[in-house]
């Protein structure tokens, strides 16, 4: 049902990929997990289109089973939505909204959506990269500095790093790492790159104080344990395995 498509060379900085799901009808529900991420979303049913923007999750998100829609989408990468939607990030965080509500006008052709999305975007273009909020988050993606090692890192204060993160990405530095870091969790679980002592040894590796704090991310952002990780289907082209 689900496919991942390159975006064309003058999107792949901003975007991360474009996606696609078939019309089906699933006998089981799907968790989708946060992962810094803002989706635009168009949905088909035969000649009808419409299309809505999925705002950054900050938990994960249950799809029921039942009659699903086909879906051409675009993922941005983490702090680029802002420049195309010409809204700050953090007003559509946890929330999806038709794109007409944002005075967005994206013609679809159903024959050809992918293409009427990618139209759409390179229309909009943003003005250029931001270097300093762009490595920023990119640190936070992979390797999870505190905020005062990334002010330092910077030489931006803790104040500007929170209000840029939060405008372009939806959420806060500290929610950025702590969602990041579940991905990577999900990653390692999944692939078996357990040490000797399990999932007690990993949760330190990962960052984590200890296997509680990890169980707690993962009931608290995914709605599940760790050893759960296995059934969810993680979205992973953003994140690096560690």
């Amino acid at each position: 049902m689900y496919r991942e498509h390159l975006p064309p060379a003058a999107l792949a900085p901003y975007v991360d990929r474009f996606w696609t799901s078939d019309a089906a009808r699933t006998t089981s529900e799907r968790r989708i997990l946060p992962d810094g991420c803002i989706d635009l979303l168009i949905e088909l049913d035969g000649d009808h289109a419409s299309a809505r923007i999925v705002g950054t999750m900050t938990r994960a998100a249950i799809i029921p089973a039942g009659r699903q829609l086909r879906i051409v989408a675009v993922r941005f990468r983490p702090g680029a939505a802002a420049g195309f939607v010409r809204v700050d990030a953090d007003e559509l965080t946890d929330l999806e909204v038709d794109i007409h509500a944002l005075g967005l006008a994206l013609a679809i052709d159903p024959r050809a959506p992918l293409r009427s999305l990618e139209r759409f975007l390179l229309a909009r273009m943003p003005a250029g990269p931001q270097p300093i909020a762009d490595y920023a988050i990119a640190r936070l993606l992979h390797a999870a500095p505190t905020l005062p090692e990334l002010a330092r890192e910077t030489g931006w204060s803790r104040q500007w790093l929170t209000r840029e993160c939060r405008r372009r990405v939806g959420v806060t530095p500290k929610q950025l790492a702590r969602v990041a870091r579940l991905q990577r969790a999900i990653i390692a679980l999944q692939a078996r790159r357990l040490p000797s002592h399990g999932i007690a040894g990993l949760a330190p590796a990962l960052g984590y104080f200890d296997q509680a704090h990890m169980a707690k991310d993962f009931r608290e952002l995914a709605g599940c344990t760790p050893r759960d990780a296995v059934s969810i289907f993680p979205i992973r082209s953003v994140f690096a395995a560690p």
